[in-house]
């Protein structure tokens, strides 16, 4: 008579008390890892929206900028004094244009008198 050729199947196998306790061990760990991966989920949203916000912030600062062809830096001024109109003018060092003036204020009014 010819032999049978042998295969293998998946089929359920009865464990014992040990292996079933072992594979309860398993279930624990995962329990465990899942919750420390659901945590750097949490912190990771919470980083991701924080570095998000902050670039759409900069992204609408740099599109007004573009979009006026222009931005705010510090530029070096000085104030010329009017005594005509009483006005103390903004004066612009890079270019000579007038950015401001003012009324000149009680105390720039009062005239230093020579040798006090």
């Amino acid at each position: 008579m010819a032999k049978d050729k042998i295969k293998t199947m998946d089929l359920p196998v009865r464990l014992t008390p040990d292996q079933q306790r072992q594979r309860g061990l398993e279930l624990a760990d995962c329990h465990g890892a899942m919750r420390v991966l659901e945590e750097e989920q949490k912190s990771t949203k919470g980083r991701w929206k924080k570095q998000s916000e902050e670039i759409e912030v900069n992204m609408a600062r740099l599109s007004r900028i573009v979009q006026k062809g222009e931005e705010c830096r510090p530029v070096a001024v000085s104030e010329s004094e009017n005594w005509a109109e009483k006005t103390v003018e903004i004066i612009r060092e890079d270019t000579g244009e007038q950015v401001h003036y003012r009324a000149m204020s009680e105390h720039e009014l009062q005239q230093q008198i020579p040798g006090t």
